[in-house]
């Protein structure tokens, strides 16, 4: 068993790509329930050398495109713009809220995490890509948070579990499922 550090190849990637790194969020996972459906303890326990630490935390990378942005009309600002308390709390390093029970899709996460990312760092009516949409719950978030949603999965049997998640209100209209 070896632990691999994929967020220091994605920087890699990303950067070789353009896109300027901005930094890294933890987000501390842990809770109560198994939400990866691994074991509780693992390595040789009880005996030393080859105790696994346990991996309960998640990077959050934040990448920018280089150049300048878009103008944003005053009123699309002030409808978007976060509390103190929000920004406080969204743009600390360490977020700790824990994960969701993987349930018909083996990388579910919970609502909070797209909402913070979404509401610090893009408009009202402005478009959210989610490359993976897996279950559908980045893509919920932002049409909940007046974005637009566009997604891409390649998993045809999570079309089901998308439309259920997103419902069959005025939301689903606004979702593309691009095969």
């Amino acid at each position: 068993y070896k632990v691999i550090p994929l967020h220091a190849e994605i920087i890699l990637q990303c950067e070789k790509i353009g896109f300027d790194y901005m930094g890294s969020i933890i987000w501390q996972k842990k809770t109560t329930m198994n939400t990866t459906g691994g074991a509780n303890v693992m390595g040789s326990y009880p005996y030393p050398p080859n105790g696994m630490v346990e991996i309960d935390y998640e990077f959050i990378l934040i990448f920018k495109k280089p150049g300048k942005s878009e103008k944003i009309q005053r009123e699309t600002k002030e409808e978007s713009k976060l509390t103190k308390e929000e920004w406080k709390e969204y743009f600390y390093g360490h977020w700790y809220f824990g994960g969701a029970k993987q349930v018909e899709h083996e990388a579910m996460f919970p609502e909070e995490l797209p909402k913070r990312i979404i509401k610090m760092f893009s408009f009202k009516n402005e478009i959210v890509l989610d490359p993976f949409l897996g279950s559908g719950t980045t893509a919920k978030v932002a049409l909940e948070l007046n974005r637009n949603a566009v997604g891409y999965e390649i998993n045809e049997d999570f079309i089901k579990i998308i439309n259920q998640k997103i419902g069959s209100s005025i939301f689903s209209q606004k979702v593309k499922i691009m095969k």
